[in-house]
């Protein structure tokens, strides 16, 4: 039997947010890594004018990956490339990550494995996310929240929920007794104002962080006119202190996915209602039947192939 080339496996930004383009980055440790001859991995996200969803460096900032991360680490790297912008499998992103969330019991101890064996911080970007954390969040209970801006429920099963459902939700997480804190990552400035109200003094927040003014107003990572690394650096920090927490209210996010592998022992909370956990149940239930995974293996088979095709023509 002939041994597939050993190459190596180049991943470019894709027009999409900071935690996509990561989550993107496990999907291929885990699913391309060891297959069809890949051998290592190399990340590559350079800023594009046709990446208006990937604010997060300009042009002149060179790879923006060696900003916010180490160099992935591999003894060798082949000097046959194969390159993608894409999911090895989307079953981590977008609706599907709903049914991820829950049916699939091992998703957080696999890519947090992965995590911790592949992905490095920044030093100094970890000495941020540290700095809060021991100022504000150390020796209490935490509770975390991701709360988004309204119109990033395109990518959810539901509606976003209300403001008051969402500090619904935390309060019943909050313990009877000891002290706790409540730490916001909101990209949505109207959220501050109702969890300052709810939480006072025991709110936590990264200082500095840039948010759209109204629900009008489009989502800060989203065409953003105004580029720049210290978006990474924010959106990054604020997932580094939510996997701190010991519980994480979110909804269906890249970013909700990667603190829940981030520190898989962390208590992760839907914010939904009732009935719409049982639609939820219903509509994942279907995903992961036998028929939908081999849907969405031939649906991948057949994008795989099409990507080959234009590398090959490219040449």
């Amino acid at each position: 039997m002939t041994l597939p080339l050993q190459k190596t496996l180049l991943l470019r930004a894709n027009d999409a947010g900071f935690f996509s383009n990561l989550n993107c980055v496990l999907s291929h440790l885990r699913y391309s890594l060891g297959r069809r001859g890949i051998a290592a991995i190399i990340v590559e996200w350079r800023a594009s004018p046709y990446l208006s969803h990937f604010p997060y460096g300009r042009r002149s900032d060179g790879n923006l990956w060696l900003h916010f991360f180490e160099v992935l680490a591999f003894d060798r790297r082949p000097s046959q490339m194969e390159e993608t912008r894409r999911f090895a499998r989307t079953s981590m992103t977008a609706r599907r990550a709903y049914a991820m969330y829950k049916f699939d019991f091992t998703w957080r101890q696999v890519y947090g494995h992965l995590y911790q064996r592949y992905i490095r911080v920044k030093p100094e970007i970890q000495a941020r996310a540290d700095a809060v954390h021991q100022t504000a969040m150390a020796g209490h209970y935490r509770v975390g929240v991701h709360c988004r801006h309204p119109r990033h429920d395109t990518e959810c099963l539901h509606r976003s929920p209300s403001l008051a459902r969402y500090v619904a939700t935390v309060r019943a997480l909050l313990p009877a007794n000891g002290s706790w804190v409540v730490f916001l990552a909101s990209d949505y400035e109207p959220a501050v104002g109702a969890f300052r109200s709810a939480f006072g003094e025991r709110l936590v927040m990264q200082p500095g962080v840039r948010r759209a003014l109204t629900a009008g107003d489009e989502q800060m990572h989203h065409g953003n006119s105004t580029p720049g690394v210290e978006l990474g650096e924010q959106v990054l920090i604020d997932a580094l202190l939510l996997a701190r927490c010991d519980a994480f209210v979110h909804v269906t996010s890249n970013l909700a996915t990667a603190v829940g592998y981030m520190n898989p022992k962390s208590r992760m909370v839907y914010c939904e209602t009732k009935f719409q956990a049982l639609q939820g149940y219903l509509w994942s239930l279907y995903q992961f039947t036998p028929l939908a995974r081999i849907r969405g293996r031939l649906v991948q088979h057949a994008r795989l192939r099409r990507e080959r095709q234009s590398t090959q023509q490219a040449r």
